[in-house]
């Protein structure tokens, strides 16, 4: 039980910090200034989980699994986590309606092989795919 309370606190905390600087960002794209980037070292892997956990409800609600590959070898690095958090959400969060009941997204991040720092982060889905059209004109 005490384990219980003590995720539930930490997940509860976690959710309240979140939702306090995601209003803090909003309120500044209301008022026409975006807050500059803030680079914290971190995993990004945990960026990724959050998404994950916070997505769970709406993937099972339409009969999806949301499948996390995620590279355990990637180090800690510098990265904006609410930049990137927004990115990772609207991939996976884009891919639901997209996919029949039964079928899956995955979250995946992979740290090549080589010591550049270059991480790789990738979204499938067993939907039907983007039309050529719209992927055309994708990143206009």
């Amino acid at each position: 039980l005490q384990n219980l309370t003590s995720w539930l606190l930490e997940d509860l905390l976690t959710a309240a910090q979140r939702v306090r600087r995601r209003t803090e960002y909003i309120a500044g794209m209301v008022k026409g200034n975006l807050p500059p980037p803030v680079f914290e070292t971190g995993d990004l892997n945990d960026a990724a989980r959050d998404v994950l956990k916070t997505l769970t409800r709406t993937a099972r609600d339409r009969g999806l699994q949301l499948v996390p590959e995620l590279d355990p070898h990637l180090r800690p690095m510098e990265f904006d986590y609410d930049r990137i958090y927004d990115c990772l959400y609207n991939l996976v969060n884009n891919a639901l309606p997209e996919t029949p009941p039964g079928g899956t997204v995955t979250l995946r991040t992979l740290a090549p092989a080589g010591d550049d720092g270059e991480v790789v982060i990738q979204v499938q889905d067993t939907g039907r795919g983007i039309p050529e059209a719209v992927r055309s004109r994708l990143f206009t």
